[in-house]
């Protein structure tokens, strides 16, 4: 049996997870050993008799109410419903009284925090929307998906809870059925998971994304080989992997292999898009930038039990051309729905009027439950309109307000004017903050690096400094920038190294990227990860990252000349520790390789655990 329902309504925070501690749950012991696998905790009384404390929507009593489980759901309240002419519903079906008789209640549906994504609280508070004719929830929180031994369940009221339970580092799973007037339904919501890092922040919010498409606990690795390098002649359409995590680490083999749509499309720039239509497992979305004689396309491919889809539930066709799909990336949850939303560049579109026309554009497309909506993204442009590539990377900036809503960034470089018809090129960055629907165009601040090269990127948001609102790091070509969030924006901002000498036969635009890479030693603070030459580790601490960087350079093949791709991948082999994938798209010919590195308490191992090569031949560009 499970652990003991229980309505929320006081009591102190003990510990669940891994070895959990009791915790007092509105008077009921809820809690006890958990072992490694999630083994069931400690009930308080037996079927038949409710929890202590103040009570649930629909005031059910002592003595008919158990909140029991059976084989992995919810056990109803136990009695019967009745009408006004005496009619009857059984209670213990889910069965209540609607106009046309007994109906079933309905589960709610899950709003935050969004599938997949990483909580700043030990306590993370939990939302869902209530089905019609539903005044609460049983919630059921789960190691596995499959839920059949929960570590803690709860009956609550209205749309919304802060767990008073402390749960420990890793990934959790929870579901919800509807509650009417005392009855509980048997039909459940859909299963999301959210991960526990290892410092617990006031601020309560979460964001980001974890790649775990079939819903495991561990997270996967979506490769792409774009086929960059690939002769004209060529008809390489690109191609996109998954390989998948687990307790042994990441399969050596790709679980799914992806085509483009034929022809040299350039097909394989990927992100995780995130849980688009709210089912709980994280899907796919991959450009291919030169479909169409470089108009560009995206397309979305859904995660589910059985692992990616191969074949892509939406192909997002370009607005107005741009090389559309030249960066991707999920959002987020721009509008606080309960659905991933994603952000799509497209650098090149051209607005005319100087010797260069290009401005550049990025699109976000919001998610829903049929998937994403193409039919009205919104538009976002920098701050000039030529002479700029806005969009050349795109990603979610986390929530930097700690407003419990997702924020955007997107950089590139902006065409400044020099009299009346020449410019300069500058590194920026623009950041849009989230609000409810509808998501705004207009940026909210205008970032660049104190020496303004151009292009300027980053690589999503992370926690440098554990306190909760979400940190950007942007990089030029060696100078790395350290923004911290807080509740008013960018707070402290710090350069953590300077720009570096330029190596020989070095093209700049490509060589220098920047990435918050996750936890990679478990100490609650994230790091922050760049690459040019070798790979270079900034630990993060109270104060935020810190120099000096800790490097070392992938064995093989040197990367020298393009830099190398570095992925930040979440915990790969569920040991506690954040992990990276670092790809070498142009070694060996430009047929390009990756490599995988397991973080641990001394931060990431010296070795890679593995080395997966591309099997596309020279031009392929994997990783």
């Amino acid at each position: 049996m499970g652990a003991a329902a229980s309505t929320f309504g006081g009591g102190g925070a003990g510990e669940l997870g891994k070895g959990g501690a009791q915790n007092q749950v509105a008077g009921a012991s809820v809690g006890g050993a958990l072992g490694s696998d999630g083994g069931s905790a400690g009930r308080s009384g037996s079927a038949g008799s409710s929890s202590a404390g103040s009570s649930s929507a629909g005031n059910s009593s002592a003595g008919n109410s158990s909140g029991g489980v059976a084989n992995g759901g919810a056990t109803s309240t136990g009695g019967s419903s009745a009408g006004a002419d005496g009619s009857t519903c059984e209670a213990s079906a889910g069965l209540v009284l609607g106009p046309d008789g007994c109906v079933p209640v309905a589960p709610p549906r899950l709003i935050a925090p969004l599938s997949t994504s990483r909580v700043t609280s030990h306590s993370p508070t939990l939302r869902w929307l209530l089905a019609p004719g539903t005044d609460g929830v049983h919630v059921q929180m789960c190691r596995t998906r499959a839920c059949t031994l929960p570590v803690l369940e709860f009956e609550a009221p209205g749309d919304h809870i802060q767990l008073p339970t402390k749960f420990k580092p890793g990934v959790y799973f929870w579901r919800a059925f509807g509650r009417s007037a005392g009855v509980t339904g048997l039909l459940p919501s859909a299963t999301w998971q959210f991960t526990v890092g290892h410092h617990s922040a006031k601020v309560d919010t979460s964001w980001g994304t974890t790649f775990d498409v079939n819903g495991d606990g561990y997270a996967d690795a979506l490769i792409g080989a774009p086929a960059f390098g690939a002769a004209q002649s060529q008809a390489n359409p690109g191609h996109a992997r998954v390989f998948m995590g687990s307790a042994a680490g990441l399969s050596s083999s790709p679980a799914v292999t992806l085509s483009g749509p034929g022809g040299r499309n350039q097909f394989g720039v990927v992100s995780s898009a995130g849980d688009v239509n709210g089912d709980g497992f994280a899907d796919a979305i991959i450009g291919a930038r030169a479909v169409d004689n470089y108009h560009g396309a995206a397309f979305v491919y859904l995660g589910g039990a059985n692992g990616l889809s191969t074949t892509p539930i939406t192909t997002i066709a370009a607005p107005s051309g741009g090389s559309f799909g030249w960066s991707v990336a999920s959002a987020g949850d721009l509008n606080s729905d309960g659905y991933a939303d994603v952000v799509v560049g497209a650098p090149y579109v051209s607005k005319g009027g100087v010797s260069v026309q290009y401005g550049g554009r990025a699109y976000v497309y919001f998610g829903g439950p049929s998937g994403l909506d193409t039919a009205t993204p919104i538009t976002l442009a920098g701050s000039t309109d030529f002479g700029g590539v806005f969009g050349q990377n795109v990603g979610s900036a986390g929530d930097v307000d700690g407003d419990g809503r997702a924020d955007l960034l997107v950089s590139g470089q902006d065409g400044i004017p020099v009299g009346t018809s020449a410019y300069t090129e500058a590194g920026r960055a623009y950041l849009f903050l989230g609000a409810a629907s509808p998501f705004g165009a207009a940026a909210s601040a205008e970032l660049h690096a104190p020496s303004e090269q151009t292009p300027l990127t980053f690589g999503g948001a992370g926690d440098f400094n554990a306190d909760g609102y979400a940190d950007l790091v942007l990089g030029a070509l060696g100078e790395t920038t350290e923004l911290l969030g807080s509740a008013t924006g960018f707070g402290t901002a710090g350069s953590l190294s300077q720009p570096f000498p330029l190596l020989p036969n070095t093209t700049a635009s490509y060589s220098y990227r920047v990435v918050a890479a996750g936890d990679l030693d478990g100490d609650g603070y994230d790091e922050i990860v760049t690459s040019y030459d070798s790979i270079y580790t900034y630990s993060g601490g109270a104060r935020g990252a810190v120099s000096p960087a800790a490097s070392f350079t992938p064995p093989g093949e040197s990367a020298t000349i393009y830099g190398y791709h570095v992925i930040p991948s979440g915990d790969i082999n569920g040991d506690g520790f954040d992990d990276l994938v670092i790809g070498a798209p142009f070694a060996d010919n430009f047929t390009g390789r990756a490599y995988v590195y397991f973080g641990s308490a001394a931060g990431l191992a010296a070795s890679p655990a593995l080395i997966l090569l591309g099997t596309d031949g020279p031009g392929g560009n994997f990783g």
